[in-house]
């Protein structure tokens, strides 16, 4: 008899938990808070970032197996997770850590604000890169620290996204009354998709040595890397110096669709900060949701076929966009290199068509997508293609008689 944290033999197998990620899933009804925005009108949502794929077969297995046990009393389950956690970063990464270097979060969110207010005195500043999640520019709000916020430059000749160095440095040796402490970096990149360098996170580590700053680098795409040949970096495996500087943000729940049950880490090297984050949280929130857990455990253990099936899906779906969208003039879409976020310059649209709002604009066509002001940068859009090719065919004909 098979136990509730068993993997079944076809699970084993690996190929018969394949599926279809074309098929369209109907979400309505579902409290899907994607699909419930634009419910009873005819509108596309490719806002929020979460797929319309059905998570790997592997993690919803594990938890029917758990539900069938039918008790859900207290639980060590994260004594066998962690180690899992350590394998899949030492496999992935080639990052070494102990398992007493992770501590769990209910979501990245939680960890951007808790690492803020906990590091960062309220006469100190935290710096991040515009365009960027909506959750770092929310950090004077939820915290009440400083935030400078400085925006990336557009290499128009490489076609990228990069940090403005010189505005860094700038900011750093003149930093007026309110001294930064922290910079908050997303690797990769949300919403314009870079992998960033290892060059490019070197000369970022040489502004945290030379002005004492602390790294949170939210690594929640790590594992959604489009173009081959990139490989993601996590910004503490760089040197000694950046290990001893980083604290950083993880989750399953982008790559496996899994959002809803809550489960997050932070991994934190450097011992004298561990302390300091364990003096400041021990107590103040419980143990995560069980179910959480394991698909954590089994998301890192026993999905990679999935991955692999899902990275080459949204391959395709990336191309599908550029093909449709690269020719128009009055738009610039930004491929990514990682995510599955594509990050639209709308501007000229919208002076050639006297438009304000660009999101509402594209509404009234029948696609819903997410609003760049929200990110910092007005006039840009954010399309999510983790869906059926169908559905983002269909999203993409709307989307050119829009801007036709």
């Amino acid at each position: 008899m098979l136990l509730w944290y068993n993997i079944t033999l076809i699970d084993c197998l690996g190929l018969y938990f394949m599926h279809d990620l074309s098929k369209i899933i109907d979400r309505i009804n579902t409290n899907s808070t994607k699909w419930s925005k634009y419910k009873d009108k005819n509108v596309i949502p490719l806002w929020v970032a979460d797929m319309d794929f059905k998570t790997a077969p592997q993690i919803t297995q594990a938890i029917m197996n758990k539900c069938e046990h039918g008790i859900f009393g207290y639980s060590d389950l994260t004594a066998t997770v962690k180690p899992d956690i350590v394998n899949y970063l030492h496999q992935s990464f080639r990052w070494k850590i102990n398992p007493q270097n992770i501590k769990w979060l209910g979501g990245v969110h939680m960890g951007l604000n808790l690492i803020s207010k906990i590091f960062v005195k309220p006469d100190e500043s935290v710096i991040t890169f515009s365009p960027i999640y909506p959750p770092f520019l929310k950090i004077e709000q939820f915290t009440s620290r400083n935030l400078i916020n400085l925006p990336l430059k557009y290499d128009q000749s490489n076609k990228k996204w990069l940090f403005d160095f010189d505005l860094l440095e700038q900011t750093l040796s003149n930093p007026g009354k309110l001294k930064p402490k922290l910079i908050l970096l997303c690797n990769p990149h949300n919403p314009v998709g870079r992998v960033w360098t290892q060059a490019e996170l070197n000369k970022l580590l040489e502004f945290a040595i030379k002005y004492n700053l602390l790294i949170c680098s939210d690594e929640i795409h790590c594992d959604l890397i489009l173009e081959p040949k990139l490989k993601h970096i996590p910004f503490a495996t760089l040197n000694d110096e950046a290990k001893m500087r980083t604290i950083t943000l993880m989750s399953p729940s982008k790559t496996y669709n899994i959002a809803s049950l809550g489960c997050a880490f932070v991994v934190i090297e450097n011992a004298e900060l561990m302390q300091t984050y364990l003096n400041a949280t021990n107590g103040l929130y419980a143990d995560l949701n069980e179910l959480g857990l394991l698909a954590c455990k089994v998301a890192y253990t026993k999905c990679e076929q999935w991955r692999q099936q899902v990275i080459a899906y949204l391959q395709d779906n990336k191309k599908m966009i550029d093909n449709a969208l690269n020719g128009y003039t009055n738009i610039t879409v930004h491929s990514p290199q990682a995510t599955y976020l594509s990050w639209i310059d709308m501007r000229h649209l919208m002076l050639e068509k006297n438009i304000t709002n660009p999101t509402e604009y594209l509404e009234n066509y029948g696609i819903g997508l997410s609003n760049g002001a929200d990110f910092g940068a007005p006039g840009f859009v954010r399309l999510n293609f983790a869906c059926a090719k169908d559905l983002l065919d269909q999203a993409l004909k709307r989307f050119i008689k829009a801007i036709g």
